[in-house]
């Protein structure tokens, strides 16, 4: 079960206010089914605030072994990589640029 939002706000007069906001997790039957909060149900003058569509809770399914594996996995930061990935873009903008220019003059002809 994964919870989306802990926090909800209610708008109602002081004697209304709920002291407590059980949901029906009975909804969950398959792990495309979520519950929003159009589904919570609030005592006479309560009213919620928000985007009902807004997911509240919704079951996942359960990781394989790959993706547990791969968790586990250190991460390997290689920084020179990432550096010339930069600087190879930077290139390919510059050259674009010209090309548009060299484009841009020649239609001015």
């Amino acid at each position: 079960l994964v919870k989306n939002i802990y926090k909800v706000e209610i708008e109602a007069l002081p004697q209304d206010v709920p002291h407590e906001i059980t949901v029906d997790i009975g909804k969950l039957i398959t792990f495309h089914d979520a519950i929003t909060l159009a589904d919570i149900v609030l005592p006479a003058g309560a009213k919620v605030h928000g985007d009902l569509k807004e997911v509240i809770a919704k079951v996942m399914p359960p990781r394989t072994d790959v993706e547990l594996a791969t968790l586990q996995e250190e991460v390997v930061m290689k920084v020179d990589e990432v550096k010339v990935e930069t600087e190879e873009k930077r290139k390919e903008r510059e050259a674009a640029k010209v090309d548009a220019e060299k484009g841009e003059k020649e239609a001015a002809q």
